[in-house]
This record gives C-alpha cells, sequence and structure tokens, in this order.
C-alpha cells in the first residue's frame, strides 16, 4: 500500500493589524480573493496560525484571552484567560513552531507554556526572576526564548529542556526583531543595534553571536524565511534577499516601505503590506503581480495551508 501526501495548497491568508490596546478584527482573504471578517477581539498582542490542526491563535493585550479559533469547522476551540487586567501585556510573546506544530506563548507573570494545536499542555517554564519573554523558537529539543527585564531592558536569550528547566544562558545588547532554527545547536538572528540592521549566529551553547551582515543606518522592520538559506528583509525604504551560504545580501526592490511580510510555500508567492493593502510579489525579482485590500491596516499576513 503506498500512501501519497496531499498536494500543498493556500487555503487563504489570514490579515491581522499591528497589535493594539483598541477593538482589533482579524479578516480572512479566501484563495479566490474574497475577503471577510473573520473575528473581533477586544485588545490585540500576538497571533499565529496552525495549518495541521486548522487552529488561528490569538492573545490579547489586556482583557482579552488567549484563543485558539477554529480556522475550520474541524477545529475545537479553547482558550486561556489572562492572568489579570490591571496593566497592559497580558499575553508577551506567541508563536506556532514549523517543525513541531505546537503553539507557546507567555504571560506577564512569567510562565511560558507550550499547548498542542488541540489544547494539550506540553511544555510550562518560567521567566528569570523580574524578567518577561517577548520571542520563542524550539531548537532541536530545546526551547529557546529572548527575555528582557523589567527593569532596564537588559536583553537575556535563556534556553530550557523539554522539562522546562534553565539549560543556557546568553546576554546580548541587540533589539530583537526574528529569528530562525538552523540546526539543533545554531540559529540565525535578525535584530537592530544603535539604529542598525544586523544579522547573527547564535550559538548559544558555545556562548557566541558571530555576525553574518550588517546595515548601516538601516534598521530591519520585517524577515520572512522562504527557505532553508534564503530571507527576505524589511528595511525602511527597500527590501534585500539574503542568502545564507554567502551571506549576501541583495537588493530585491527600492521604494518599498512595508508593514508586514509573509511567504506562500505552496505557490511561491511573496506577500508584503503597505497600509491596507496587500501585494504579492514575485520573490526572485521583488515585481508586483497583484494586490488586494482589506478595511483596515495590515500587520500581520498569516498564510493558512491545507495541512
Amino acid at each position: 500500500m503506498n500512501i501519497l501526501e496531499a498536494p500543498l495548497r493556500l487555503l487563504g491568508l489570514f490579515l491581522a493589524p499591528p497589535f493594539t490596546l483598541q477593538q482589533a478584527t482579524v479578516h480572512r482573504l479566501d484563495a479566490d480573493g474574497t475577503s471577510s471578517v473573520f473575528t473581533t477581539i477586544q485588545d490585540f498582542n500576538g497571533i499565529g496560525v496552525n495549518s495541521r490542526t486548522g487552529h488561528l491563535f490569538v492573545a490579547g493585550a489586556r482583557y482579552a484571552p488567549f484563543q485558539a479559533l477554529p480556522a475550520t469547522d474541524l477545529a475545537n476551540p479553547w482558550s486561556i484567560p489572562p492572568t489579570s487586567t490591571d496593566q497592559d501585556d497580558q499575553f508577551t510573546a506567541l508563536t506556532v513552531d514549523p517543525v513541531d506544530g505546537r503553539v507557546y506563548f507567555a504571560s506577564r507573570d512569567g510562565r511560558i507554556r507550550g499547548f498542542t494545536g488541540q489544547g494539550s499542555a506540553q511544555f510550562n517554564a518560567q521567566c528569570l526572576v523580574d524578567h518577561r519573554c517577548q520571542a520563542i523558537v524550539v531548537m532541536g529539543t530545546e526551547i529557546v526564548t529572548w527575555q528582557e527585564a523589567i527593569v532596564g531592558g537588559a536583553s537575556t536569550i535563556v534556553t530550557y529542556t523539554p522539562a522546562g528547566t534553565v539549560l543556557d544562558q546568553l546576554p546580548l545588547q541587540e533589539e530583537h526583531i526574528a529569528w530562525f532554527q538552523r540546526s539543533a545547536s545554531q540559529l540565525v538572528h535578525f535584530a537592530n543595534v544603535d539604529g542598525s540592521g544586523l544579522i547573527e549566529e547564535l550559538n548559544i551553547q558555545q556562548g557566541g553571536s558571530p555576525d553574518l551582515r550588517s546595515f548601516p543606518g538601516e534598521p530591519i522592520r520585517h524577515v520572512v524565511r522562504l527557505d532553508a538559506n534564503a530571507y527576505i528583509i524589511a528595511l525602511p525604504d527597500r527590501l534585500m534577499r539574503f542568502d545564507h551560504v554567502s551571506h549576501v545580501a541583495t537588493e530585491l526592490r527600492s521604494g518599498l516601505p512595508t508593514d508586514a511580510l509573509a511567504y506562500d510555500v505552496a505557490n511561491g508567492a511573496l506577500y508584503a503590506a503597505q497600509g491596507s493593502e496587500l501585494l504579492t510579489l514575485d520573490p526572485n525579482t521583488g515585481a508586483t503581480v497583484a494586490n488586494a485590500g482589506v478595511s483596515g491596516p495590515i500587520g500581520h499576513i498569516l498564510p493558512y495551508f491545507n495541512r
């Protein structure tokens, strides 16, 4: 008996505004171009999608809970309330790991948690004392977090075992923008330092972070990964394509400030947001091949696939 995997297909895009303390509307743009309001939340500070289990995850800023919303009729909704509602940033980080498919999020009380898409608890840890977690990524069997001191804002990368025990710590001075797993022991990190963009390799176990490429005077705004070695980087008014093997960055398109980026692995399309307009770009030439719009500003683009 031969088992054949269904071809990967794009079912649609979820378009969300920038994070806000105000009411936020998430739109869904179907593959045929039809736009509709998917959900409206009281306030907004995190979003992710799990195509495997059919869930859209959204986290509130102050009053709204963390919610797993059905992107299809087959998914089961579940939610976790904020610890309290007396301060902003009740949820401080949210990511869906592309390898294990779990959703990880952090909260103001310092907890870092991981769940399956269906809501089964898989990971539980605590931030360093007087720190809050701002970003999470899985690296092999370890959970890697970017934590900032509540007072002073000093940054530290903290890794955890699957049991939630602190494993390694690496202090850094950068402003975190994005990171991606390269191997079981390495991450590629996109950051800003004193108003300039920086790409560096994070070797956490060895305590090192060698620089790969810098953009003097141009802070990095957004990053999206195309494949194991290629990345698209949004600088203030242009897009760059970075090759990790050669460490070469080439300009993809100039005069294009963007508010969000995403990549459709099924069709090879690059998405870039400008205000309330969504542009579909050729990732090899930067040319616009299509455009669409919604009723409000786009701060996040999340492709949703059939698996």
